[in-house]
Parts: C-alpha cells; sequence; structure tokens
C-alpha cells in the first residue's frame, strides 16, 4: 500500500467513524427527547390516567381529555406567537419546542383543573414576563447526592463549560430552563442577554394585546347590555 492510498483509507476510515458518532448522538437525542415528552406526561396526568395510558398504548381517552386537549391547543398558540415574533429557532438563541413545552407544563402545574386554554395562555405570557430571571425554571428538583450528579446541570457547571468554550472570563445566565430528566441539561443556554430581553420585551407585548382585547370585549358587552336595557 503506497502512502496516497494509506491517506486515503485513512481518511475514509475517519468519516465512517464521525457518522457512527454522529448517527450514535441523534439516536441518544431522540432517546432522551422520548424521556423528557414522558415525563412531561407523567407530571401533567393522574397516576390512573398514566395507568391507562402505559396498559393501552396511549388510551385515546386520554390523550383526548381535557389537560392534553387544552395543553396541545395552548402549545399550537404559544408556537405560533413565537414564529410570528421571530423568537422560535434555536440555532439563533430563542424558543424552540422543548423550551416552550416546559415552560407551559409549569403554568399547567401552578393552575391545575377546568381551566379554558385562553386562561392558560394569558398566565404563561404573565408569568414569565415578571419571572425573576435569572432564577433557574424548574419542573423537578436535582437530586445532586444521586450517582453520576456531576453530570446534571449547575450555575458552576455552565460556567466551567462555557469558559472551555469560548475562553472568556465573564459569562452571566439569562434565562435557564432546566429539562427534568436525568441528566438535567439548560435548554436556553444559547440565550443571550440580547435575546433575553427580546423575549422579555414580546412577553410584555403579548399582555397587552391580550389587555386590549380584553378591555374591547367589556366594551361591547356593555354597550350590548345597554341597547338591550334600552
Amino acid at each position: 500500500m503506497d502512502l496516497n492510498e494509506y491517506k486515503a483509507n485513512t481518511q475514509a476510515n475517519v468519516k465512517k467513524n464521525r457518522e457512527k458518532m454522529e448517527e450514535m448522538k441523534a439516536n441518544l437525542t431522540v432517546l432522551w427527547n422520548h424521556a423528557i415528552h414522558l415525563k412531561i406526561l407523567e407530571l401533567l396526568l393522574t397516576k390512573k390516567e398514566l395507568h391507562r395510558i402505559n396498559h393501552h398504548q396511549f388510551d385515546k381517552d386520554v390523550m383526548n381529555g381535557n389537560t392534553l386537549l387544552n395543553f396541545r391547543t395552548a402549545y399550537a398558540y404559544l408556537e405560533l406567537w413565537a414564529k410570528k415574533a421571530q423568537i422560535f429557532n434555536e440555532k439563533f438563541g430563542h424558543f424552540n419546542s422543548q423550551i416552550i413545552i416546559i415552560m407551559l407544563t409549569k403554568v399547567f402545574l401552578w393552575f391545575p383543573g377546568d381551566v379554558s386554554v385562553a386562561f392558560l395562555v394569558e398566565k404563561f405570557f404573565l408569568i414569565y414576563a415578571i419571572w425573576d430571571w435569572p432564577l433557574p425554571l424548574h419542573l423537578t428538583k436535582i437530586d445532586y447526592t444521586r450517582e453520576g450528579e456531576f453530570l446534571s446541570w449547575s450555575p458552576e457547571r455552565e460556567w466551567f463549560d462555557k469558559m472551555q468554550e469560548t475562553n472568556e472570563q465573564q459569562f452571566s445566565f439569562e434565562m435557564p430552563i432546566i429539562s427534568p430528566m436525568f441528566p438535567e441539561q439548560n435548554l436556553a443556554n444559547r440565550i443571550d442577554a440580547f435575546e433575553a430581553k427580546k423575549i422579555q420585551n414580546e412577553f410584555l407585548n403579548a399582555i397587552k394585546r391580550i389587555k386590549a382585547v380584553n378591555a374591547d370585549a367589556v366594551t361591547k358587552n356593555e354597550s350590548l347590555k345597554e341597547n338591550i336595557i334600552n
């Protein structure tokens, strides 16, 4: 084997190994995302509903029940809002599906029961407009005493990772949104100060629009009452 052939074989092997690693990484990501979605179901549903899903392959009555139907509808509104506001693109430090799902789940946990989608969406904007960022948003508490705890998210670990990546001496957390499954990660680690400010402004803009719609509805109702009475 001459030198050129040796180089060609080496490059081919490196490319093949790289492709295998990328495929493995993609498979692990799919499994991790699936685990997060299962955890979300565990948090949103009752034990009885979870039992029906686990034993009846996603029971239709549960999947189309009030909780998950409201969740899917609210999520659809929020994704549409984020896209129109141009803050739905993970590559540019914006929201993605996982981030919105976790934030919305937190709202559902705070306001369980028979509430409307409009109520939940309004609370979503109100809560996160006044959230004390960079206070981390958790769905579950991180257990730092378990085996492998060093893999889980912590402010210190993220600070260290960022220093290794950028060699910068200053780093700040903007909107830490932590995944609920081990190893917990900050899903919003690409959101910088500029994008965080933009997102918070969009929360405020959404609240203003909601208030304007509500005020308009009140005015119309009062006008209708006057017409009926008179």
